[in-house]
């Protein structure tokens, strides 16, 4: 595994973790304190689903914006090698 692709997966665990947590916090301000065990239960299996939904969307949008932002720095090296190839056959 490259240096990228730890970096991808840290990102991608950081921000999954990071969703998970918004979402289980508004929803455990917005819960009343009073409510039955059951409705509990639902609330919970509801946040775990509505987090793992979030955290899938939120995890490939960093993957794409992550590749996006790798293709750019490839091109840009390619360029900068180009360059360098091109002022040494001309010295």
């Amino acid at each position: 595994m490259n240096l990228i692709s730890i970096i991808t997966v840290a990102a991608k665990f950081a921000v999954s973790a990071s969703v998970g947590g918004v979402v289980g916090n508004l929803v455990a301000v917005k819960t009343p304190p009073n409510v039955k065990p059951l409705t509990k239960i639902s609330l919970g299996l509801g946040t775990f689903v509505l987090s793992g939904m979030l955290s899938d969307m939120a995890m490939n949008y960093v993957e794409a914006q992550a590749i996006e932002i790798l293709e750019g720095i490839v091109q840009t090296r390619e360029m900068v090698k180009a360059e360098a190839n091109k002022t040494e056959g001309e010295g």
